[in-house]
């Protein structure tokens, strides 16, 4: 996969139910933030959710049904040796959306350091693409799946302890912590806070005040949830339903 050109980089949301999509002259990489789409193509569809990493083929026609309404980094790219159209759950790697949010940082493309430096994050996008479309299973799933499901599950209800979570699994606290740090890329407290800023935000979009907010997801302190999402987000919560998407 050869990237030739940058077409542009943006913020997208749609309240749109259901639209089409047409050929284009550039292939689209993109993360989903938060909501639920789900594009047709011809017949096979693919569920983009919050955490997915989703390419989209510059050929390739397509019909979008909204199942919940969300936000979306993407960015506009021409290239050889393009993959077929195909969606990613990255939930699991935290770095995926870290890279996104900083090539949104890169957006003005006009600059040709600023070009190069999104140049390179997109390249580094694209191996994480490739990394996904070869099927290797992590080693230790089988054992972290009770944790997981059990995170899930209760995200909501304030501090989980990482010795709890070991239980879980039958691992003792500092095998887990490794173990779960190799197979996810961050560790079970910050995947933890991750899960909850990402539910945060798509309830703050469907109109929640902040403080609501912070108690629905596990925050007790109202001061520190917004210093968490400001730093992930790069907007107060109190900003961050009534933001610009930028074009």
């Amino acid at each position: 996969m050869t990237v030739t050109a940058i077409g542009s980089i943006y913020r997208y949301k749609s309240e749109r139910r259901a639209w089409a999509s047409e050929g284009r002259v550039h292939h689209i990489l993109s993360y989903q933030l938060t909501g639920h789409y789900d594009h047709d193509f011809g017949g096979r569809v693919l569920a983009v959710k919050a955490g997915s990493l989703f390419f989209i083929r510059a050929d390739e026609a397509y019909t979008v049904t909204r199942r919940e309404a969300g936000e979306a980094i993407c960015v506009n790219i021409a290239m050889e040796g393009a993959p077929s159209s195909a969606v990613y759950d990255c939930l699991d790697e935290p770095r995926v959306e870290n890279l996104f949010r900083k090539l949104y940082t890169l957006r003005h493309t006009e600059v040709e350091e600023t070009y190069c430096a999104a140049m390179a994050v997109i390249y580094e996008l694209l191996s994480v693409l490739a990394a996904r479309r070869t099927p290797s299973g992590r080693s230790g799933d089988s054992r972290l799946a009770a944790a997981e499901r059990y995170i899930h599950a209760h995200f909501r209800d304030g501090e989980l302890r990482t010795d709890t979570l070991a239980a879980l699994t039958g691992l003792g606290k500092k095998q887990f912590t490794t173990l779960f740090s190799r197979c996810y890329h961050t560790t079970p407290a910050q995947y933890v806070i991750d899960l909850r800023l990402r539910t945060a935000a798509t309830l703050l979009s469907e109109g929640l005040g902040v403080s609501a907010v912070a108690e629905a997801v596990g925050f007790s302190d109202v001061y520190y949830f917004s210093k968490l999402f400001k730093r992930r987000f790069f907007l107060p919560p109190s900003r961050y339903a009534r933001r610009e998407i930028d074009p």
